[in-house]
């Protein structure tokens, strides 16, 4: 029988005393009914004449989470994991090809950005990997990730941000203007608590399990940030930029409305959430932000990931670059 879960189709059914129960991962009933067919026939062929389970990606997760019970980033692969859900849901591992964990890949770079699919992609693969060695897969498919030359540090100016963010409704032009301001991730945005917010010591907090390098992360906030938090006071008691109505965090930011507005301002093609942080980063160190200070803003763990906008600003090189003009250095010889 198939019945329903949220939007969600789930079917249940026994085969020789067996009961069944799985997703179909679908909210098409048309869709479910197949899937369903074809899991009876499956689980029939297995049950009556013994042959070998074609495990499913559900099956290889679901082990995969009991046996790093105790992994501390155990959190954010359940989230990945419930990502993967309509792309693999139901999928025999046998039958994920190279092919279709690329279009994965390709769609995840599209809703945020290339190393953000790498890290998806890694955890996928690792799934896989572990699939095999327990006997759950013979080979385990190729998941080949972006390289890391190609990824790309976009920002954009003042005056086209303005013109970008004008296309947004009320709330998403508050999260993306929230996000220059204090060059946060998007899900530290999105999820943000009011117990987070200090608005008399005017600092955000984010704890270290929520964050990239697991360090916890205080950061000032200025007065256009401030101007924001002011506006979302009082809408809903837990979340900073809640859907008030659904009372649910605004998780998807890559809206519809996000690619018009990214096509009208004339920004560049496939413009994401996170360039909004490469810009804040951007706008910081063309105004004379030292990168050592940006790091600790970023709350990044490297130096070295700062190092890329280092590009942006040379003004402390400025007073060296007369250094070899002709006098100077004819000087220098005959001295």
């Amino acid at each position: 029988m198939l019945y329903r879960r949220g939007k969600t189709w789930y079917c249940r059914f026994s085969i020789g005393g067996k009961e069944v129960r799985r997703s179909t991962g679908t909210e098409d009933k048309k869709k479910a009914e197949e899937f369903e067919q074809r899991l009876r026939e499956d689980r029939w062929r297995q049950i009556k004449l013994g042959e070998r389970p074609d495990y499913t990606w559900e099956d290889a997760c679901v082990a995969w989470l009991e046996d790093k019970a105790n992994k501390r980033s155990l959190e954010k692969d359940q989230l990945i994991i419930k990502w993967t859900r309509p792309h693999l849901a139901g999928m025999p591992l046998s039958k994920i090809t190279p092919e279709r964990l690329r279009e994965i890949r390709n769609i995840k770079a599209k809703e945020s950005s290339r190393s953000t699919a790498n890290r998806y992609m890694a955890l996928v693969r690792s799934i896989l990997k572990f699939a095999s060695t327990h006997g759950m897969l013979a080979k385990p498919p190729k998941v080949v990730l972006f390289s890391k030359e190609d990824a790309e540090v976009r920002w954009i100016t003042r005056d086209q941000f303005e013109a970008f963010v004008k296309l947004l409704r009320p709330l998403q032009a508050d999260i993306a203007r929230f996000a220059v301001s204090t060059g946060l991730r998007r899900t530290n945005i999105t999820h943000l608590e009011w117990p987070q917010v200090d608005m008399e010591r005017r600092t955000v907090m984010v704890a270290g399990v929520l964050t990239k390098n697991k360090k916890p992360l205080t950061i000032p906030l200025n007065a256009e940030s401030m101007e924001i938090l002011g506006r979302r006071k009082g809408k809903h008691d837990r979340w900073v930029f809640a859907r008030v109505k659904a009372g649910v965090p605004f998780e998807q930011t890559s809206t519809r409305r996000w690619r018009e507005a990214v096509k009208k301002a004339g920004l560049p093609k496939g413009f994401r959430f996170h360039d909004l942080r490469h810009t804040w980063a951007s706008w910081h160190v063309q105004n004379g932000t030292p990168l050592h200070i940006l790091q600790e803003l970023g709350g990044w763990s490297s130096f070295q990931m700062v190092q890329r906008y280092a590009h942006l600003n040379v003004d402390h090189l400025a007073d060296y670059v007369s250094a070899i003009e002709p006098d100077k250095t004819r000087h220098t010889a005959e001295s």
